[in-house]
């Protein structure tokens, strides 16, 4: 990998670390302020947590996309 390369996947992790802690500090903020039994909202940004977890630190699209 070369060095141009390292810094951008750097770049993209630092990125998508930086959305998570933001979307933790909203899920705090609406569960917060919602009334209690009120699931979706809660459930929609856990779906938006995973799927920036699988796609950015799993890498689960190079499970079918291989670069060769």
């Amino acid at each position: 990998m070369s060095t141009a390369d390292y810094a951008t996947e750097q770049k993209t992790g630092v990125i998508a670390f930086v959305a998570l802690v933001v979307l933790k500090i909203v899920e705090y903020a609406v569960a917060v302020a919602m009334p209690s039994g009120s699931f979706l909202p809660i459930a929609a940004l856990a779906v938006v947590d995973g799927w920036i977890i699988l796609k950015y630190f799993m890498h689960m699209p190079q499970l079918w996309h291989s670069e060769e």
